[in-house]
């Protein structure tokens, strides 16, 4: 048996990395009160109508705002490029960012590998250790497990590694672009979600690797193509998983409250 697990939100616990990264994001501005104060007010707007915002990717969704914080924090970026474009945000407020940025996307990407460095220096360790026993039941039931992420390799290994997992009983395959779609659309119905499956290089892999399983937090990044495919998913629920993702997956995907409930 093989199984394809997610790495942020399935393995860890991203609520303190989350935090982090906003803190950093908004520190790299010369005004981060001014720009926290937007920020508030679009996140009432993205509340109201979170399926029609999210991660951007050949201008068209890709994930859901809400899905977990991550995606959250795209949503906002994209929506304060949006007004800056529009005139209603002043130029010259992106332009005191620190990273040398020209968009508010962008300063998020670098905001991200700032809070993934000093996770890496040992900072804070976001492992989930309750997924321990995960690994080391699979490892004893002949299971392979192939963890496959959006992260790159190096954080993976940095972060199992120091959580005690056996590196050499798993393979990692990161920078997996599962949020980046195709020219072309290949919109698929979930329930009353319309998620675009139209993801080149998440197809490769899934297709190199012909899994069993596969297992994610976030249904249209993880868990939307390979259920299209035909493979077996497992939603792994956490406390910002949203009750419409909930109510419109297809009934062949199991939520699991833990990834060690996976081989029970």
């Amino acid at each position: 048996m093989k199984i394809l697990s997610d790495f942020d939100g399935v393995l860890t616990d991203s609520v303190e990395e989350i935090s982090r990264m906003r803190q950093i994001f908004l520190g790299s501005f010369d005004r981060p009160d001014y720009i926290g104060g937007i920020i508030e007010e679009l996140e009432g707007k993205i509340r109201s109508e979170p399926t029609r915002h999210g991660w951007i990717s050949e201008g068209r969704l890709s994930g859901f705002s809400s899905e977990d914080g991550f995606i959250w924090g795209v949503a906002i970026s994209h929506l304060l490029d949006q007004l800056t474009r529009t005139g209603q945000i002043d130029r010259s407020l992106l332009e005191s960012n620190r990273f040398g940025k020209d968009s508010f996307v962008d300063v998020g990407g670098e905001a991200f590998r700032a809070m993934a460095s000093e996770t890496q220096s040992g900072g804070q360790n976001p492992f989930d250790s309750k997924a321990l026993g995960f690994f080391k039941h699979a490892k004893d039931s002949g299971v392979e497990v192939v963890v496959v992420s959006n992260s790159e390799t190096d954080r993976i290994v940095d972060i199992l590694g120091r959580g005690g997992v056996d590196l050499n009983s798993i393979r990692i395959r990161g920078g997996a672009k599962k949020f980046t779609l195709a020219p072309k659309p290949q919109a698929t119905q979930f329930g009353n979600l319309q998620i675009d499956i139209s993801r080149p290089y998440y197809e490769s892999i899934l297709r190199d690797e012909m899994p069993d399983a596969v297992v994610g937090d976030v249904f249209s990044f993880d868990l939307a193509l390979p259920a299209a495919l035909g493979i077996k998913t497992f939603l792994r629920r956490r406390e910002y998983t949203p009750q419409y993702i909930l109510e419109n997956i297809p009934k062949s995907t199991k939520v699991v409250e833990q990834v060690s409930d996976l081989l029970v």
